[in-house]
């Protein structure tokens, strides 16, 4: 394995289905943005760690702007964006919104319906191969550049971030 055989490309999808989920991607840009020298697995993690606290059921019955403020803002915080930066941003009107919005999209029109979906040559949900890419591939079992991909039933890669500290 090395960036000439395998490069890993993490596209971002909210799900539509659930009812922050744009707004912890919109977050996750603009944080990403803001702190370009931090690897985005840093990002993601830090939001996995607290997503109970922004899940459906946790933020059913308040509004958008409290999501932001008090279940989002203290994971820029922690990362070290001032809440007050990171609220203001949370508009409609911020690229990071645009961008959250063109990875909705991006994910939508190739077929993306739950996460995490890997694809391999952008190739989705077990068209050609069933079974985990890494073990088809090291098995020898694939030729080289063939399209590979499980769906998010399998949870290849559910367990491949770290969680971040405590915020």
């Amino acid at each position: 394995y090395g960036p000439n055989k395998l490069r890993l490309t993490l596209h971002r999808f909210p799900l539509p289905y659930h009812h922050s989920a744009f707004d912890a991607a919109q977050a996750a840009m603009y944080i990403a943005a803001e702190l370009s020298d931090l690897p985005f697995a840093n990002v993601a993690s830090a939001l996995f760690h607290v997503q109970e606290s922004y899940q459906t059921d946790a933020t059913a019955n308040i509004s958008q702007r409290t999501v932001f403020s008090e279940k989002l803002a203290p994971v820029a915080v922690h990362l070290g964006i001032a809440k007050s930066a990171f609220v203001a941003h949370m508009r409609n009107s911020d690229s990071s919104n645009h961008q959250a919005r063109v990875a909705w999209k991006y994910g939508a029109a190739r077929g993306v319906y739950g996460t995490p979906t890997f694809a391999i040559d952008g190739v989705i949900d077990g068209a050609l191969l069933k079974g985990r890419p890494l073990d088809l591939a090291r098995s020898g079992r694939t030729r080289p550049r063939t399209p590979l991909l499980t769906g998010h039933n399998l949870n290849d890669g559910a367990l491949s971030h770290t969680p971040a500290p405590s915020p």
